[in-house]
């Protein structure tokens, strides 16, 4: 059940991401709302300390990370304290998150020779984070 919620929140918000580059807040508020029956006590202190930490970084960074994303992040938590019982687990998968992203942003800025203040879509990385998390965990 929760690989299905996993799947299917994923394409919503990725599709959303890639098209429009924003994160809706209907979609995260759903996502939310449909996990409410899967979520633990651990659920929840990984998705407060993931959407602090990416608070932190909007305030911090001037809104380079878009609101969308920060939302994300406690959807991202969630899924995270569902697989995992260590908050360690956060951090492996914001790691993998933003290696991904930076090898993306490197690649496309070599090859494209586009600037590096473009915007990229950051829910895809997220996801990718958190699905590389899983496989290499188990």
């Amino acid at each position: 059940m929760l690989w299905c919620h996993l799947a299917i929140c994923a394409v919503v918000i990725v599709a959303s991401d890639l098209r429009l580059h924003k994160i809706r807040r209907r979609d995260i508020l759903l996502s939310v709302a449909t996990f409410l029956p899967l979520v633990s006590m651990s659920a929840l202190v990984h998705a407060l300390a993931n959407y602090s930490f990416f608070r932190l970084l909007h305030w911090i960074t001037s809104r380079a990370i878009g609101y969308g994303d920060v939302r994300l992040s406690f959807v991202i938590g969630l899924y995270s304290g569902s697989f995992f019982s260590s908050v360690q687990a956060l951090a492996i998968i914001n790691i993998y998150t933003w290696l991904s992203s930076g090898i993306y942003v490197l690649v496309k800025v070599s090859w494209d020779r586009t600037s590096t203040k473009s915007r990229i879509p950051f829910a895809p990385f997220m996801f990718l984070g958190l699905v590389i998390a899983l496989m290499t965990a188990r």
